[in-house]
């Protein structure tokens, strides 16, 4: 359980990745909340899926 959780998390990490890279160019706070959201969306289908 733990290693899949572990490893949707890295997965999640790859595709956020991009993402930064793109938003780095705005400003930080945009950035931020991008990824707050990206993560929080992530954590939403992840625990849909545990359940």
């Amino acid at each position: 359980m733990l290693d899949t959780i572990c490893f949707s998390a890295k997965k999640n990490l790859r595709l956020i990745a991009p993402i930064h890279n793109i938003i780095k160019s705005k400003k930080e706070k945009i950035n931020t909340i991008y990824v707050k959201v990206a993560i929080i969306h992530f954590n939403k289908k992840r625990l849909i899926k545990l359940e």
